[in-house]
């Protein structure tokens, strides 16, 4: 029975380095040299490339591919090391995308990410407001939810940006973020409150998926 417990655990674990190794397509990438089934990898907006930036993107993009490959072809790495070394190829890319850049499409990608940001904190206001009306919270509840918000969107802010992170990896620890400010929130409302608040995002939810039709 033992041996037979060792050798799915064995199997099991294969499966998953093969499976974080999956195939990745050294052609596929759009005429600005991004990425299209490597989302982390793309270019907040879409700055103004010049053909001979466009080409460089592509190189680098191409060279980063035929790592990756060399890199899947040793099947002897442990799955961490295989992360390790994959992410260390993810940050180099990165920099050569940066370095491709001029300072005026820098300045570009910077400003769209601020107007981006800025739309997001209006709309976080205007949710608040109907919250605090919704819920009747206290000025100290209103407080505690903005100073909880702004803690969350710096560590959003630090996951979205990291480029050692891929897609999955950026998802699974955002959710954790999720989580733990569910918990907090807890801590934060009355359980009427927060069970009424809890309601309301199933409802907005169920809007969603079902909008009106015209």
């Amino acid at each position: 029975m033992k041996k037979i417990i060792l050798i799915c655990a064995i199997l099991m674990t294969s499966f998953g380095i093969q499976a974080q190794k999956a195939e990745i397509n050294p052609e596929a990438v759009n005429r600005e040299g991004n990425s299209c089934n490597h989302p982390k990898l793309k270019m907040a907006g879409k700055p103004d490339l010049s053909s001979s930036q466009r080409e460089a993107m592509k190189a680098a993009h191409q060279k980063y591919y035929t790592q990756l490959a060399a890199l899947q072809t040793q099947t002897n790495l442990s799955l961490k090391t295989f992360n390790e070394r994959k992410d260390l190829l993810d940050v180099a890319l990165y920099q050569q995308k940066q370095n491709i850049l001029t300072p005026e499409q820098k300045q570009q990608l910077a400003d769209q990410k601020m107007a981006k940001r800025k739309t997001a904190d209006e709309k976080y206001e205007k949710h608040m407001n109907v919250i605090s009306g919704k819920l009747a919270l206290n000025e100290d509840q209103v407080s505690r939810m903005r100073k909880l918000h702004e803690t969350n969107k710096g560590e959003f802010q630090k996951i979205k940006e990291n480029p050692a992170f891929d897609k999955e990896e950026k998802k699974m620890q955002l959710f954790l973020i999720k989580q733990k400010a569910k918990t907090e929130m807890q801590q934060i409302l009355t359980p009427e409150q927060f069970k009424k608040m809890e309601a309301m995002k199933g409802s907005r939810a169920d809007k969603n998926a079902h909008p009106k039709q015209s």
